[in-house]
């Protein structure tokens, strides 16, 4: 099955921001969820997080931005290849997104689009970069 036939079969995909939640995505209530994003970590328990999903049957993407020590560098990407079994990366940088494909994993462009010129300059990233996954974050107002 590939990741489209996945977001198909899993609409709502689980987002883990800490521990608790990664104890909660691994229980058999969630066996059928699988694909998983980690918005937590730093470069020594980021392994650990991966190695424990994937022994669930997970697929996880890792939001490289997220994980503490790494950098807004392309070699983020390279750090969770070579480091974990991760699937794949989420990153708001385009060209992290292409390195990441590149080296073979799978990539999500996360934008946040939160005015007309936000829209536009996506559009323009969009012409120059194949997307496998494309995530919108659409900002109108923030309610306090």
């Amino acid at each position: 099955m590939d990741i489209i036939d996945l977001l198909f079969d899993n609409p709502c995909i689980m987002a883990i921001k800490d521990s608790a939640d990664l104890k909660e995505c691994i229980k058999d209530d969630y066996k059928n969820n699988r694909i998983v994003f980690v918005l937590f970590g730093n470069i020594e328990t980021i392994p650990n997080i991966v190695e424990k999903l994937k022994d669930h049957d997970k697929i996880v993407f890792v939001h490289e931005d997220l994980i503490e020590g790494l950098s807004s560098s392309s070699l983020s990407s390279s750090f969770i290849k070579k480091y974990t079994n991760a699937d794949g990366i989420i990153t708001t940088r385009s060209q992290n997104a292409a390195y990441a494909r590149r080296i073979g994993l799978l990539s999500i462009l996360r934008f946040f689009v939160l005015d007309s010129l936000s829209y536009a300059n996506v559009k323009e990233t969009l012409k120059k970069q194949i997307v496998i996954l494309l995530k919108y974050f659409l900002v109108l107002c923030q309610k306090s």
